[in-house]
């Protein structure tokens, strides 16, 4: 039962996918007044996602079962600090040692999301990048997959929707750390059940990376900010791992998890469907960049 759940889900997500990349260029082709420029092709593909996509995986899981949050719970400022600075320090990690890989294979840059954002300008940004983006990730990845997956179990929905999110990125850097930025959101969704908490940190996450570093240039001040930042979350990120790992508190919840089986999860004809089609469209991302 659950592996046809997690079958129905995935396979809706590979929708998702494929109609991201084909209704946003038929929609260019047939509109162009419309969809032009870099705020058309963003919202060609987001009707290609939101409205086609979703609305598919909306009618493939029309009968599962789904949860309902009757109480909102609060988290503290303190815990959400510490995990925007792990996540910040993780995805800092990730990209500069992805970008330092793509350097020594001759390419000029391994992240096609970020050179499509370099071409955007500031209005652009935090209209596309910092706001809209992360309001409709949300809504899919920590709103609708938390009905959909929530009955099933805690880890069951954690580990899926952090691994569905990092695939949906088409990109193998974004891929490793929205995967774990996807893990935090999805623990403070099922902390909180409040989706306004998930939807901020999402927003905040995406004005540090993709909106500042726009802000301040490409000069030596720009340069300063944003890798003091990057090394002191990595730092603070490293300490914080040590220190959870001392406490042993890592022990526990890998027991926990023991227990669950997470075979069916991604061993079924959905999930491999959206997993090979994520896979194909970041390999082809990394083939164009070293071609270049």
């Amino acid at each position: 039962m659950v592996k046809k759940q997690f079958s129905a889900i995935g396979f809706g997500l590979a929708l998702i996918m494929i109609l991201g990349q084909l209704v946003g260029p038929i929609l260019e082709s047939s509109f162009p007044t419309i969809f032009s420029g870099v705020i058309g092709t963003m919202v060609a593909s987001y009707i290609g996602i939101y409205v086609f996509g979703v609305g598919l995986l909306l009618v493939i899981t029309r009968k599962m079962t789904k949860a309902k949050i009757n109480e909102k719970n609060t988290i503290s400022i303190k815990k959400l600090i510490l995990l925007f600075i792990f996540g910040y320090g993780t995805s800092s990690f990730v990209t500069l040692a992805y970008n330092y890989l793509f350097k020594l294979l001759g390419a000029n840059d391994g992240n096609a999301v970020g050179a499509a954002v370099v071409q955007m300008d500031l209005v652009q940004n935090l209209l596309v990048v910092v706001c809209i983006g992360p309001i409709l990730e949300e809504l899919l990845y920590r709103g609708l997959l938390y009905k959909l997956i929530a009955p099933i179990g805690k880890y069951q929905y954690i580990v899926f929707s952090s691994v569905a999110f990092g695939l949906f990125h088409g990109n193998i850097s974004q891929i490793i750390y929205a995967s774990i930025l996807g893990a935090i959101l999805g623990y403070i969704m099922w902390e909180t059940k409040n989706i306004m908490y998930t939807i901020l940190f999402h927003i905040l996450n995406n004005f540090i990376g993709g909106f500042l570093p726009l802000v301040l240039g490409d000069g030596k001040l720009g340069y300063i900010v944003i890798y003091s930042l990057m090394a002191i979350s990595i730092a603070a990120t490293v300490l914080m791992v040590l220190f959870v790992l001392k406490k042993g508190a890592v022990r526990k919840t890998i027991m926990q998890m023991k227990k669950v089986s997470f075979k069916p999860l991604f061993i079924n004809f959905g999930t491999l469907t959206y997993i090979i089609i994520c896979s194909l469209l970041a390999i082809a991302t990394i083939a164009m960049q070293l071609l270049v």
